[in-house]
């Protein structure tokens, strides 16, 4: 509060530092100080420890003493956030459980997140179908697709064309820049309407203070994950040449999360689905980031 540029220096300078960088993947690109912090090429002092995605930061491997990886929860911890959920839900408990029970959706049930929507779902009765993380995705789409028109008071269709399609493309040029946030102006030159697009639940409207450039509002999602599934659905819509443009240049290792979100979405087009096979089947991975064999990797 109030420090100055000062006081900064001095603390960095005359002290030890334990510097904590979180979302690494959503700031790494074009970020010299950053790569240099790991390095250690500034601060050599400083004890540095980064959260990650681990796809994104495996050629940062060797700049640190220590590699940890956060497992998924164990079938007795899923039972206990299932149990809060209910209470603090007021959801009957035995009901959610049992839905969540299901063999084909354990995998997903290990990650926090996945966790959350699926008893999200699930208190809504909204789990037919859900076999994978992009048909969870699609059920929270079609989920939040139906409030946004009954709040907007618009057909579903017109919903999507409208209101939702420039949503997709902004997230998709934002996520392409690396950028985890989005600009009224970007939502505006996509042919979008601020107002509605928070109405469908996606991104919620934040404003970021700036001594020198005043307010600048922004639109934020509540996991990148969102915003890799939105830009997924807006390649599934693109021209068939311009989605395989993408493709091509695309880095599989850290664009992993929407490749496999385009490949569930179109998994009735054999030309996309084969394409992203051919682009990530003989890709280097790092045994230490994944334990399981390569198709596994694609298919999972």
């Amino acid at each position: 509060k109030n420090i100055s540029v000062a006081e900064v220096k001095q603390v960095l300078t005359g002290t030890k530092t334990l510097l904590l960088l979180d979302s690494y993947d959503e700031g790494y690109k074009d970020n010299p100080l950053l790569e240099d912090l790991i390095a250690q090429q500034v601060q050599r002092d400083s004890t540095v420890i980064v959260m990650s995605r681990p796809n994104y930061v495996s050629d940062q491997l060797h700049c640190f003493q220590m590699h940890l990886s956060v497992e998924g929860f164990s079938r007795k911890q899923r039972n206990e956030y299932i149990k809060k959920f209910s209470t603090a839900q007021k959801q009957p408990y035995k009901i959610i459980r049992k839905r969540l029970a299901k063999e084909n959706i354990q995998e997903l049930c290990e990650t926090p997140l996945n966790l959350f929507i699926l008893c999200t779902l699930s208190a809504e009765n909204k789990m037919d179908d859900i076999h994978s993380r992009t048909s969870m995705y699609m059920a929270v789409h079609k989920f939040l697709l139906q409030k946004a028109s009954e709040r907007l008071k618009l057909e579903k269709e017109t919903v999507d064309e409208t209101v939702l399609r420039p949503l997709y493309a902004a997230s998709f040029h934002a996520y392409d820049k690396n950028k985890a946030t989005i600009s009224n102006e970007e939502l505006t030159a996509e042919g979008g309407d601020a107002e509605q697009i928070c109405e469908a639940g996606y991104v919620i409207k934040k404003v970021k203070l700036s001594l020198l450039e005043g307010g600048e509002v922004r639109f934020s999602y509540s996991h990148k994950t969102f915003q890799e599934f939105l830009g997924a659905l807006h390649l599934s819509q693109v021209a068939p040449e311009e989605r395989e443009e993408w493709i091509n240049r695309s880095g599989p290792l850290e664009n992993e999360s929407i490749l496999l979100f385009l490949f569930g979405i179109m998994k009735g087009e054999g030309g996309v689905a084969s394409n992203i096979m051919r682009k990530t089947k003989f890709q280097q991975m790092d045994k230490n980031m994944c334990k399981c064999n390569k198709p596994h990797v694609i298919l999972r």
